[in-house]
């Protein structure tokens, strides 16, 4: 796993959709920008868009104890997952 501060906090959108992309990594966000751009590019990166609204670090804890192994299963087949606090929804 990757941080866009492991990498270059310059980075701009662009640039980490390209590296994403060429790199075969998946993007998590809250960043609605990534989203409109996965919908518009059919061989870009998988993006798991994460609409949590603010959280408690621990319920934040709580939300990936909860459905990180079902946002990991998803993703395989999924191009889009936008994961709100009580479900998700999959986008293939």
């Amino acid at each position: 796993m990757y941080f866009v501060c492991d990498l270059d906090t310059r980075m701009s959108d662009s640039e980490i959709w390209e590296h994403a992309k060429r790199h075969q990594l998946i993007i998590l966000t809250k960043d609605t920008d990534f989203l409109v751009k996965s919908l518009r590019d059919d061989i870009g990166p998988k993006v798991i868009h994460f609409k949590l609204g603010n959280l408690s670090l621990s319920e934040l804890h709580k939300y990936f104890s909860e459905f990180w192994s079902l946002l990991v299963k998803e993703i395989r087949s999924a191009k889009i997952i936008l994961a709100y606090r009580d479900h998700i929804e999959i986008i293939k």
